[in-house]
């Protein structure tokens, strides 16, 4: 029996082999192969063995270059993604990890093995997951000169500051120069064009995904022994520029003025330009004792997937300047849940067409902005209650569509399995 590529058994046992448990051996694969479906016979099973092993030998050889993403953080998260769903490439990790004086010896073994791979010729492609504040670009300088030996460098930014990165600040120059040979990665359409006007490259857009709570936007449950009562959730980190105490302040007024409402706060406090990370648990700390507030810490996600299945208002006022396309707000939009978010851009190009409130934060009324917001969807909620769980229902089943996982799996392999 003559094999070749095209045949139907070799096509097979390509797709067979991804269905298999995780780190099990290619030669155990083909054999459970061969013994289900060609009876067992050793000549086809050695010839697809051949087979398999010139592909392995041929396979994409994929270097990542990121800071620890095990954290929990939407970048992290996106990235775990890539490098645990992108099988057919070879992935070559360099993750730099710790902090203070330990992660800068963790930096640099990490620049001293992916320069001893590239040197070896064993990159043909680098994804870096980049970072756009000052520190993390200098991070990221000794992977960005590896496009200047031929390396193909593919860059996912994040954040909106990528453009600050490349146009505002005094170092852009350098920037511009060792970008101009790589390709960027946004999360969302509303940078193409900034970007297009910076730097000449090739862009690629791949939006974010969402798992799990899409598949319960057929009903509504609201908030267990409350359903006069307006449940608000926070699902990101508690950081200050991204809008939380202004959101708790919003609740806490609302909750003097007699109002049935609470507040749920999922994530941990991180430090940022505006409130040290210090400055935001002894403020988180003084809203503990809040009636009207709860916090649980850090999730598991089948736990905070059931958080946004039993809220009523999904919040982010954020003034972030990186904000970008956030899971919190792709989740809350899978599940059918009322928004309320700042005026941004990314925002804005984050809901596209799903009903949303939009609330300017970059003033002294932001406050105020926020809490009539809330103050509408209360009404909204007691006026009628079926009608508030279920208008956004088709907006939900559009969103789940837009962000599906195997979407953003298949855009990915296409933009990392580009030109060698």
């Amino acid at each position: 029996m003559r094999l070749t590529w095209r045949s139907a058994s070799v096509r097979q046992l390509i797709r067979f082999l991804p269905t298999l448990p995780a780190r099990r051996s290619i030669v155990t694969g083909v054999k459970s192969y061969t013994a289900l479906h060609l009876h067992g016979r050793r000549d086809i099973f050695e010839t697809i063995l051949r087979k398999i092993s010139g592909m392995l030998t041929a396979a994409k050889s994929v270097g990542l270059w990121s800071a620890d993403y095990t954290r929990v953080t939407g970048q992290a998260l996106v990235t775990a993604r890539v490098v645990q769903h992108q099988p057919q490439f070879a992935w070559r990790e360099y993750v730099y990890t710790g902090s203070g004086f330990r992660s800068v010896i963790s930096w640099a073994v990490a620049v001293l093995r992916l320069w001893a791979a590239v040197a070896r010729g064993q990159i043909t492609t680098l994804y870096l997951v980049c970072s756009r504040s000052h520190w993390g670009f200098l991070r990221d300088v000794p992977a960005l000169l590896a496009s200047m030996v031929g390396a193909r460098v593919v860059v996912h930014a994040h954040g909106s500051d990528i453009v600050d990165l490349l146009a505002s600040r005094p170092y852009s120059p350098l920037a511009r120069a060792l970008y101009r040979r790589c390709e960027i990665i946004v999360p969302s359409a509303h940078l193409l064009e900034p970007l297009r006007k910076i730097i000449k490259i090739p862009l690629h857009l791949c939006e974010n995904y969402c798992m799990s709570v899409g598949t319960s936007v057929s009903h509504k449950p609201t908030a267990v022994g409350e359903p006069q009562a307006l449940m608000v959730l926070w699902n990101s980190n508690i950081m200050g520029s991204k809008g939380f105490f202004l959101l708790a302040e919003a609740v806490h007024r609302m909750s003097e003025e007699g109002h049935a409402v609470r507040l749920v706060s999922i994530g941990r406090p991180i430090g940022d330009d505006t409130l040290s990370e210090q400055g935001a648990r002894d403020q988180l700390a003084a809203l503990e004792s809040e009636s009207w507030f709860e916090y649980l810490g850090q999730l598991a996600p089948d736990s905070a997937n059931a958080m946004i299945l039993g809220a009523d208002v999904v919040s982010l006022p954020s003034r972030y300047r990186s904000e970008c396309q956030p899971l919190a707000i792709i989740q809350a939009m899978c599940a059918g849940r009322a928004i309320v978010v700042s005026d941004i851009p990314a925002l804005r190009e984050t809901l596209g067409e799903y009903p949303a409130r939009f609330v300017s934060v970059g003033s002294t009324g932001a406050i105020g902005a926020i809490l009539d917001a809330l103050r509408d969807l209360l009404r909204e909620k007691l006026s009628d209650p079926v009608a508030f769980g279920t208008r956004r229902q088709a907006p939900a089943l559009a969103a789940v569509k837009r962000f599906a996982v195997s979407r953003f799996d298949h855009e990915m392999a296409t933009i990392l399995g580009g030109r060698s």
